[in-house]
């Protein structure tokens, strides 16, 4: 207590104050004021005392009650459980959490033990030490498993803490259960995704790589650090440019700002030497956010490695091919030999290639070919090497197995070769023909280790073709010299024949002639006696004179030499001819000789001598084998396979027939059914066999029909005559297949040509192109390349690559009426690689009937076509060929002041193709008339088909003729083909 005045105010003599504390701070003061001057007395102080505890008490817990009903209601609106319980453990309190989390009320839950909550996967352990913990007065937190009321387990993150009296003493235990059952779900499958994806990339052989923008390690996955330049530790941090060459660091950083700037995955395939190994990468980059992405890249060595064996190999294959493509088309050695081994040399790029030939001793293998300045000193040397185990190519052709020597230091079969110091690898592969060893291919390098097993495989199968070329072209030489054996023994036979005609025929001639004079008593009377030896003299010169004729028409025949001259004959008439002439031949045996012609018979073509051959044979055939009963000949109209009528003759006789087996025999020259000494009847079995070639050449067929002990039948056919505009097409007439899907253009043909003497046949389904020319033989073809469906091209090719089509020349054309304009490819001919030499200078026979084509220019981008059409061309000796390599030296010699006689022209050619040089030509009126042969090969690809329909359509687009100039280019063309 205090004495002092009290300020503002004058009347306050003392005063006494005492603090008013709340807990153990100072919450107010009681001032207690006095006008009087006063002595506060101990009691005094007492009594204040009193007052101010029991005011700070009461203070003190309302403060309290503010405090427990802010506690209340917020552990009211939590959702974590919370329950309070007394120092024995039992329950007092719970809030509404309590019943969220474990489904207990209150009343089920007041007065009970926690043991309410007791799942079973807690230990007694666990519990004690729970226990321990909370009566030391300690807080326990953790994570423990609990049951529901409806026996769920929960995960329950825990506070359990105990409740203590100022002095330290238990009250009871606060615990707080947060329910974390979703999250520790979250958090296995998150830690099973975590373990499932550590898994994968254990198992992973890809690099699993993060790069931030600035190419900076940020995180490398556990996947495959073998295939790391560094280990992943001395990576993590640094950038791309301070571990990788300078050239793959700016790879890795230009994909990077790719892929960040583009949002988009980005590939980059890159090598990377890793410990002394080149390794190569295929890297996918995504996107991860504005500053990283994430880099997978798999290992792809193998694959490239694959790649790279296929590419030696299709190389090795395409070597191949077009040495396979050389030796197949000649069949000279000396140029087998020569381009075999500069291809092996040029397409492999060995150091050296020689062809080795075995000799006929079988003791020496001899040096036909080799390349280098070397392989001509070889061969000027006549270079030999024994077949024996002391030489690499002499073991090859002692044993037939391929040698390959990978370092010649380390052999002792290979034999240095001074004129080839800088060999070190050398291999021998044996030319084979089934089991037969007609040399080796010896190949020699530079380097050590230069023959691998593909490379072996791919020569020997190049050896196999050349021995097969080598083994074809020794046939094609002997086969040659039996031609040439053959033609001088026909040359012989012919004028052996040709003499023996003339020396036999002569004194025929008299012997015939003077016993026929002699008969008739020209000279006086004879005998009956010497009549009868005349008239066997006479029919013996008969006899003898067929007998010649026979064997001179077969020689005429095997020779190709025999002609006919047809024309329109009345069969009915030759018939009736020939049965008179044949009365005298069964005058004395008893037999009817009858016939049964039909009555108005169309008219045959034929060659009326030749025919009267063939019934005047079988009449007398019949007459010779029968010796009583009848001879009929039967001529009327019969279907033939074709569809088409012709005339049909048949012979039937009652002889004794002839058997099943012996039928075969009778059209074959000098065969007879009855070939025995004993024979009854004469003649030299010639007579059915030359039947049989002259009725093959009208046309006809002639076959028999016989039976033992009945009698025989022989029939043979003849084609009808037929009126120009309906007769059978032969080489003789200027027949044009006009193929084209529009008959009005066909029209457009028929109508211009007609009066030039052609004749046109119309085609309109492209399909049967093939079959009708095989049919009719035309002497030239008119195709337009612009139809449905199967196109002019494809028609063209099919013409080209049928033996029996491909010598027809096609002119190709297209003309549309309604435009009224057309073009024409400007091509008299079409030929398809390879070019076969027969097939070449047919073409140029059939443009230069005349003999004006001497100069021939050759125009073609590969030099080997070049050098083997020049070949045949100079081979043939009538023609000059001037080669040109490419299409623009070729228009240059074109447009020269002197161009060609001829172009043979290939379609594809770089630079200037064969398509603008036909343009160009067909522009200009000078050049539009030389005749040019195309050529192209045989399979065309897409892109070529493409091409040609796009000049196609370029040239109708521009009219490059109008109807009357393409019909006369198109009679020009046919003149030149016209022989």
């Amino acid at each position: 207590p205090e004495s002092t005045p009290a300020q503002g105010n004058n009347s306050t003599i003392s005063t006494f104050t005492v603090d008013i504390q709340s807990g153990y701070q100072d919450w107010a003061a009681l001032r207690i004021l006095n006008e009087e001057q006063r002595q506060w007395a101990p009691d005094d102080e007492l009594l204040v005392k009193q007052v101010t505890d029991q005011l700070s008490l009461a203070l003190e817990n309302a403060r309290l009650f503010q405090e427990a009903q802010k506690f209340k209601l917020g552990i009211d609106r939590t959702d974590n459980a919370v329950f309070i319980t007394d120092p024995n453990g039992i329950i007092q309190y719970i809030n509404p959490g309590f019943e969220k989390v474990y489904g207990f009320t209150s009343e089920e839950s007041l007065g009970k033990t926690p043991r309410i909550l007791k799942s079973g996967l807690i230990t007694d352990a666990q519990y004690k030490h729970f226990w321990d913990r909370l009566l030391s007065g300690g807080t326990v937190t953790g994570e423990i498993i609990n049951k529901t009321k409806d026996g769920r387990l929960v995960s329950i993150s825990g506070t359990n803490s105990p409740i203590l009296d100022e002095n330290g003493k238990i009250l009871g235990f606060l615990s707080v259960h947060q329910d974390i059952t979703e999250r520790k779900k979250s958090e296995e499958a998150l830690a099973k995704s975590e373990a499932d994806l550590r898994a994968l990339f254990s198992a992973m052989e890809d690099i699993v790589l993060v790069y931030d923008r600035d190419g900076r390690y940020v995180r490398i996955a556990p996947t495959n650090p073998s295939r790391l330049i560094k280990p992943p530790e001395e990576l993590l941090g640094k950038t791309v440019r301070e571990v990788l060459p300078q050239e793959t660091a700016d790879k890795f950083l230009e994909a990077i700002r790719q892929t960040l700037e583009s949002n988009e995955p980005t590939q980059l395939e890159y090598d990377m030497q890793v410990e002394n190994e080149v390794y190569w990468f295929l890297a996918k980059l995504t996107k991860l956010d504005e500053n990283n992405v994430f880099w997978v890249a798999r290992d792809i060595t193998e694959r490239k490695k694959s790649e790279e064996t296929i590419r030696r190999r299709n190389e090795y294959l395409a070597a191949s091919a077009e040495i396979s493509k050389l030796v197949t088309s000649t069949l000279d050695l000396n140029t087998i030999f020569a381009r075999t081994v500069n291809l092996i040399n040029e397409r492999f790029r060995f150091y050296h290639a020689g062809i080795f030939i075995v000799e006929e001793t079988g003791f020496n293998a001899a040096l036909r070919e080799a390349t280098g300045e070397a392989g001509k000193e070889m061969k000027a040397r006549k270079h030999t090497l024994q077949i024996n185990d002391k030489s690499i190519v002499g073991k090859v052709t002692l044993d037939g197995q391929a040698v390959i020597v990978n370092d010649v230091t380390t052999s002792p079969t290979h034999r240095f070769n001074p004129l080839l110091p800088e060999t070190r690898a050398e291999a021998a592969l044996p030319l084979r023909i089934g089991s037969r060893i007609i040399g080796a291919i010896d190949i020699q390098s530079k380097e050590v280790n230069a023959f691998t097993e593909d490379d072996i495989a791919v020569l020997q199968t190049l050896s196999d073709q050349v021995a097969v070329a080598i083994d074809n072209a020794r046939s094609f030489e002997l086969s040659q010299q039996a031609v040439m054996e053959m033609r001088e023994l026909d040359r012989m036979k012919s004028q052996f024949l040709a003499n023996m005609s003339h020396e036999l025929r002569t004194p025929l001639n008299s012997i015939i002639g003077f016993s026929r004079v002699i008969i008739k008593g020209i000279d006086g009377p004879v005998t009956e006696l010497q009549q009868q030896d005349l008239t066997a003299i006479y029919n013996s010169g008969q006899h003898l004179l067929g007998l010649i004729n026979d064997v001179l028409d077969l020689s005429k025949i095997e020779a190709g030499k025999m002609e006919l001259a047809f024309d329109e004959v009345n069969i009915a008439d030759i018939t009736n001819s020939v049965l008179s002439t044949m009365t005298g031949l069964i005058k004395d045996k008893p037999i009817q000789l009858q016939r049964n012609i039909q009555p108005d018979l169309p008219t045959v073509r034929a060659d009326a001598i030749r025919i009267r051959q063939v019934m005047i044979n079988l009449l007398s055939n019949a007459a010779k084998f029968t010796d009583e009963g009848s001879i009929n000949v039967e001529v009327g109209l019969k279907r033939g396979t074709a569809g088409r009528n012709e005339v049909c003759v048949s012979v039937t006789d009652t002889g004794p027939g002839i058997a099943e087996q012996d039928q075969a025999k009778l059209f074959q020259p000098f065969s007879q059914v009855d070939d025995s000494p004993t024979r009854k009847t004469g003649g030299t079995g010639l007579g059915l066999s030359i039947c049989q070639h002259i009725v093959n050449m009208h046309g006809g067929k002639i076959w028999v029909e016989s039976e033992v002990g009945r009698g025989s039948t022989f029939h043979f056919t003849l084609p009808l005559f037929r009126k120009e505009h309906e007769s059978a097409v032969d080489g003789s007439n200027k027949v044009v297949l006009a193929i084209d899907d529009d008959m009005q253009v066909i029209g457009l043909y028929e109508r211009y040509l007609h009066p030039q003497g052609y004749q046109v046949i119309p085609l309109t389904d492209p399909s049967q192109a093939v079959e009708r020319v095989k049919q009719i033989r035309p002497f030239a073809v008119t195709l337009d390349i612009m139809m449905p469906g199967i196109d002019g091209w494809q028609v063209l090719d099919n013409l080209k690559g049928d033996p029996d089509t491909r010598n027809i020349p096609v002119i190709i054309c297209s003309i549309v009426e309604e435009l009224e304009k057309g073009f024409n490819l400007g091509a008299t001919d079409y030929l398809v690689k390879p070019i076969l030499e027969e097939d070449l200078v047919n073409a140029l026979d059939r443009l230069n009937t005349d003999g004006s084509i001497r100069d021939v220019l050759v125009i073609d981008d590969n030099p080997d076509d070049l050098r083997l059409i020049g070949k045949i061309l100079t081979d043939d000796g009538r023609y000059k060929p001037m080669l040109a390599e490419g299409g623009r030296v070729g228009w240059d010699i074109i447009s020269s002041g002197k161009p060609p006689h001829a172009v043979i022209l290939d379609l594809f050619m770089p630079e200037m193709d064969g398509f603008k040089i036909l343009e160009n030509m067909q522009a200009s009126e000078k050049l539009r008339d030389i005749p040019v042969i195309v050529i192209s090969g045989m399979e065309l690809t897409t892109e070529q088909k493409q091409q040609l329909n796009e000049f196609g359509q370029r040239l109708l687009s521009k009219g490059s003729f109008n109807e009357k100039e393409l019909l006369t280019s198109i009679q020009r063309s046919l003149e030149r083909v016209h022989t």
